[in-house]
């Protein structure tokens, strides 16, 4: 099973292992920008999620910002007449410093107390409550055409989908749909009100973090639906086997030589148990063709 096991040196994780060099070099692009806004939306970060790296790599983030607005505003660009926004964003810019160092300290208090947290967390959202009030109401709007669907749904069915809310993960639902929400609202009141240049950095924020978040949750997704698709294979090949699965057909070849795996398991020193470390499809196969190996690797250890 492919799953990204570490960060990048800007923070992404490593998309390149799993063969998807764009994605990657997307991560790359947007992690400097969405870590200058994470700081502040998130709380108990992980080591690897949140490091030096990335802590600078945001400052770096921020003095492109201010240099872009220096050119800008010599062009005599609309940034020209924010005398103020350049002051602004080195306000922001400190409270960035601040909050990181926070960040830090917080990471150093967990380890020292025994309370670490994984070090690939993207952080709990400061915004999930939030995000509950918004779900709620969300939920409210959309039991209502879900009730006129479950009308044309058997009983059994319908009796678990109507009464029951389409939205329950607030911190997926923050992530995905809140953040984002907020940062660009504020983008357009910053661009419309006080600093272009602001505006400018939220709204580029925005799309970062809506990108590194929807990759991210959608490769965590993808690993959970490994998990569950070999469940279903294994089970799936014990019905084939039989002759009596629905979406699975196996050829006699295939047949012939997981017969013979079983063979060599009963005779042989290997264990079921070995197996269903590598392969738990395969296992489950074997032992429907032979059901003596269920407890095969069991009893063995048990002579031991």
């Amino acid at each position: 099973m492919n799953q990204p096991k570490e960060r990048n040196l800007i923070a992404g994780f490593d998309y390149y292992s799993i063969g998807s060099g764009v994605m990657g070099f997307g991560m790359m692009l947007c992690m400097p920008v969405s870590v200058t806004v994470e700081v502040f939306l998130r709380k108990n970060m992980g080591q690897r999620f949140f490091n030096g790296i990335n802590f600078y790599a945001g400052m770096t983030a921020f003095a492109t910002f201010a240099f872009l607005f220096n050119i800008m505003a010599s062009l005599g660009t609309v940034f020209s007449k924010e005398s103020g926004a350049s002051g602004l964003i080195f306000l922001i810019w400190f409270l960035y410093v601040i909050m990181g160092i926070y960040h830090f300290v917080y990471q150093w208090w967990r380890d020292e107390s025994g309370k670490p947290v994984h070090s690939l967390f993207m952080g709990y959202p400061r915004l999930e409550p939030l995000s509950r009030i918004i779900m709620s109401m969300v939920n409210k709007l959309l039991a209502i055409p879900v009730g006129m669907l479950a009308k044309f749904m058997p009983e059994d069915e319908r009796q678990r989908i109507v009464g029951q809310p389409i939205l329950t993960d607030s911190v997926s639902f923050t992530y995905r749909v809140v953040e984002p929400l907020v940062l660009l609202t504020l983008s357009v009141i910053m661009m419309i009100s006080f600093s272009g240049l602001v505006g400018f950095w939220l709204l580029v924020a925005t799309i970062a973090i809506t990108y590194q978040v929807n990759v991210t949750l959608e490769m965590e997704r993808h690993n959970a639906l490994d998990m569950r698709d070999q469940a279903l294979e294994a089970m799936e090949m014990k019905l084939a086997l039989k002759g009596e699965s629905e979406f699975m057909r196996i050829p006699d070849t295939t047949k012939t030589a997981l017969q013979s795996i079983a063979d060599k398991v009963e005779q042989s020193e290997l264990t079921m148990e070995n197996i269903k470390t590598f392969n738990p499809s395969i296992a489950e196969a074997v032992a429907a063709l032979n059901p003596k190996l269920q407890n095969l690797g069991k009893e063995k250890k048990a002579a031991a």
